[in-house]
This record gives structure tokens, sequence and C-alpha cells, in this order.
């Protein structure tokens, strides 16, 4: 039975993305390619089955001021690529309602209490193909000409902006004495952003180290210059300008382990970007610093970490939920690695990184996330035309 889906787009956004990838997997399910969806885009449109409103990144009640939000079915709407924590007080208030979704660059446990109400898009991978794999941009020549680079059994270690949870870890690393090179692109201590949606464990370990810290802390940072004057790609720039995060560093084809902070920080989400994507692509095993379970989220999407490699004794860090506990348990495991090197010449090692590579090369992750993106579409919309559903 056909479906028909309006869209109606207050501002676009990745998320769009992500509704084309359903359609086209709904496609493939169909022998003459034919979707059992047709999606239509315009203004609301009471001949269709179902209204949907899109936005991206809304600001409080500009939806409301826009719409008589009462006549949509759904309303979906992205924060432009970003993690669950990067949210504007129009998303928080909008998500309250029982029917509208977050499309987001997050991966959440299952017991999260926001997982019903957020639909996966690794847009992260795609960026990153787009810019490694296509001789468009200097990106896919400057990968390939490292892949000659000599691999050593070493552990090597990078942080940008130093927010507290950061600058804690990293002094705890430094305190152990490996000998693990770290490099530090910034050096002043700023305090960590506040997480929408925080545990009880989160938002007491940030408070703390805002009260720790307070003496080195700088309110007014100078503003990053990381993404000023960046290059154009393409004759005439046609191809855009490129995040600097996207370039590749030797030590990511030297090192056989990279340990590096995760964009979010909080227990039980994993923000995939492209500091692991780098490690896939160049064959190196990224270690993670962030939350808890965020080893377990990056296995559950096809991806494998240093976390991998570890005893099974030394793996009980992931599930710490107490994050000063989970850091010191990450230095011990970081200092077993450092310890016993050889086991990044073992053929564990190679399949781990192989299969790292084959996923994000083959989209099998984000082809996993499309179909739980369907699912969740699914019941949503059997709900919204067998039921109907409460709007406000």
């Amino acid at each position: 039975m056909l479906l028909k889906i309006n869209i109606t787009v207050d501002k676009s956004g990745m998320g769009l993305q992500l509704i084309d990838m359903v359609y086209a997997y709904r496609q493939s399910l169909d022998v003459g390619h034919k979707s059992d969806w047709h999606i239509s885009f315009g203004p609301h449109d009471t001949n269709c089955d179902l209204n949907i409103l899109f936005s991206n990144t809304p600001g409080k009640n500009h939806l409301e001021s826009k719409f008589d939000l009462s006549c949509f079915d759904y309303i979906l709407f992205c924060n432009g690529g970003e993690p669950l924590q990067v949210a504007s007080q129009g998303i928080e208030d909008l998500l309250k309602r029982e029917n509208a979704f977050l499309i987001c660059n997050s991966v959440l446990t299952y017991d999260h209490p926001l997982y019903s109400k957020i639909i996966t898009h690794l847009d992260a991978i795609l960026i990153g193909q787009q810019y490694w794999t296509q001789p468009f941009y200097h990106h896919f020549f400057a990968a390939n000409s490292k892949k000659s680079l000599t691999r050593l059994p070493t552990i090597w270690a990078i942080n940008g902006q130093a927010r507290t949870w950061r600058y804690m870890f990293f002094e705890e690393l430094k305190k152990a004495n490996l000998g693990i090179e770290i490099r530090d692109a910034i050096s002043t201590v700023v305090n960590t952003h506040i997480a929408n949606w925080e545990s009880l464990e989160d938002t007491e370990f940030r408070q703390s180290l805002e009260i720790e810290y307070d003496n080195i802390l700088i309110e007014n940072p100078v503003e990053s210059t990381y993404y000023v004057d960046l290059p154009l790609n393409g004759i005439n720039g046609k191809f855009g300008v490129i995040p600097p995060g996207f370039e590749f560093l030797d030590e990511y084809f030297t090192n056989s382990c990279v340990v590096f902070p995760e964009t979010s920080w909080q227990n039980n989400e994993l923000c995939l970007t492209e500091k692991a994507l780098k490690c896939f692509y160049a064959g190196s095993l990224p270690f993670p610093i962030g939350g808890a379970n965020i080893n377990k989220l990056y296995n559950e999407i096809g991806y494998n970490t240093a976390w991998n490699l570890l005893p099974n004794e030394l793996k009980l860090f992931d599930s710490e939920l107490n994050h000063r506990e989970r850091y010191t348990m990450i230095v011990a495991a970081i200092t077993w690695l450092s310890a016993n090197t050889n086991i990044f010449l073992s053929n564990t090692f190679k399949q781990l990184t192989a299969d790292n590579k084959d996923n994000f090369l083959t989209c099998k992750s984000l082809h996993k996330c499309v179909i739980i993106a369907n699912k969740k579409f699914e019941n949503m919309f059997n709900r919204g035309e067998e039921n109907g559903i409460n709007k406000t």
C-alpha cells in the first residue's frame, strides 16, 4: 500500500540526507525499485496520509511562530550533524512533544532516556569518504602519499581544546610517565560545556571540575583560529572549504594506536567524528576517551577500538559511570598496552584494523543506521496512521 508523505521544509539541513537514504533503502526492497512511500515536498497537504514539518536547529518558539504545529503528524529536525549535546532551546522544548524527533550524529545506549527520540545519522562517514576517496580534493592525494610511511608498534596521543575534562585526563596520563608522545594543540584550560540531558554522574563531574580548576580557567579564551583562512578546494574554490579536522597528520600512519578525546564526554553517548575515521582509514586503532559505554557503542556500529585488544579485566572501565574512576582505569589500560606493544604486531590487530577500514569504505555502519532509522520511521508512521497521535 502506497503511503503518501508530505514534508514541509522550514530550513534545510543534513537530516534530509537521512530521509533520502531511507527512501533509497525502501526502493531496494522492491524488485522494481519502487518505494512504497511517496514523498513530496511542499506546504501542508491534506491529500497526503502524513504531513511532516522539518527544520534545522530551530530556535525557541521559532516553529510555533511560523506554523500551526497541530496540523503536522510529525516534527523532525536536525542540529547540523552535531551530537546530541549541541541543541538549541528550541530543540529541547520540541523534544518534549510526543511527535517530535531529532536527527543527529549521536549513537545512544538503549537505556538512554532519549533513545526513542533520537534518529542517528552518521554524516561524518560520508564527509570523510568524500575527501579521502575522491580525486577532486587535495586530501585524497595527501592521504594516499602517506600510505608508504612505516608503522611502528607505538601509541600516540593528541588533544585539541583543553576543556576541563580533557585537561584532567591528560594530566593523569602524563603522570603515568609512559613515554607516550602527547600533542596538545591548545594549552589554555576552559570550562566543559553543559551538555543537554546530562546524567547525575555527568553533572557532578562537570561541576567538580569547575571548582577544581577554577584558578587556571580562562573565562574569555582567545577565539580559536582553527577555522580561519581555510584553503579552497578546486578551481575557483568550486568544491568549497574543508574543515581542518579532516587533514591527516603522519602520526595516524606511523603509530598503531591513537589516543584522543571524543567530542561527547558524557555517559552512554558516542558521536562518531573525523578523529576515529582517520584511524580507520589510516590503519591505526583508536583509543577514544569519552563517557561510559563508548567502546560498546563503537562495537555496536561495527567498529573496533584498542579496547578490543585488552584483557577482559582491563575492559571494565567502559561500563564505569564514575568519570574519575573510569579515567584512572583507562590510564591503567593504556599502561598495559604500552608494556605489551607486541600486540600491535599480532594478527588480531591486523584483523581489527582491516575490518575497520572495510566498514568505513563500504559504509556498513551507515547501512546499519539507515535500517534502524527505517524501522523507527515505520513504527512512527504506522502508529500515526492507525491510532493517531497527540500532537501537543
